[in-house]
């Protein structure tokens, strides 16, 4: 067996287990059990919408953070989601956007950072333009201080391409 077939079953195995879509069933939602964060500062959980985007489908990563002790949800931190296919060396063709979090109407004194109900950052303007194994990168900078988690994804081959018929 070649070696990007072993390890494209690897990452396959591994990304099951935090409920990526597997070629049985394509439509699976891809959503990451609690993760930790490196240093245990925080939990995450990521959400993918569409939760199976085709090759080439521009969407978004919604990340949940919460307190991993109290599992309060962090509603004023900094998030930022990115994603690379390390066996490439290269990132996405895209440049992701993440939300604002709900501000106060202009006039009003806005906060230091403006709030995210339920510990929800949302960010949009992914998009996976190859198949293989991609991973996803979540950095909180948040009352515990920073600290980063990362997830694999496996982007199937078998999945049509947008636009595509």
């Amino acid at each position: 067996m070649r070696f990007g077939t072993v390890l494209a079953a690897l990452v396959a195995g591994w990304c099951a287990a935090c409920g990526s879509p597997s070629s049985s069933a394509p439509d699976a939602p891809w959503t990451t059990t609690s993760l930790r964060t490196q240093s245990g500062k925080y939990a995450v959980v990521l959400a993918l919408d569409p939760p199976s985007p085709a090759m080439g489908e521009l969407f978004s990563v919604e990340a949940v953070v919460t307190d991993p002790s109290s599992g309060e949800p962090v509603e004023t931190a900094t998030v930022t989601l990115d994603a690379l296919m390390p066996q490439h060396g290269h990132g996405m063709m895209t440049r992701p956007v993440a939300r604002p979090g709900t501000c106060p109407p202009s006039g009003e004194e806005p906060p230091e950072r403006c709030p995210h109900p339920g510990g929800r950052y949302r960010t949009d303007g992914f998009k996976f333009h190859m198949p293989g194994a991609w991973t996803v990168t979540v950095a909180v900078e948040g009352p515990r201080g920073r600290d980063t988690t990362s997830v694999e994804y496996a982007q199937p081959a078998a999945l049509p391409v947008a636009g595509g018929t």
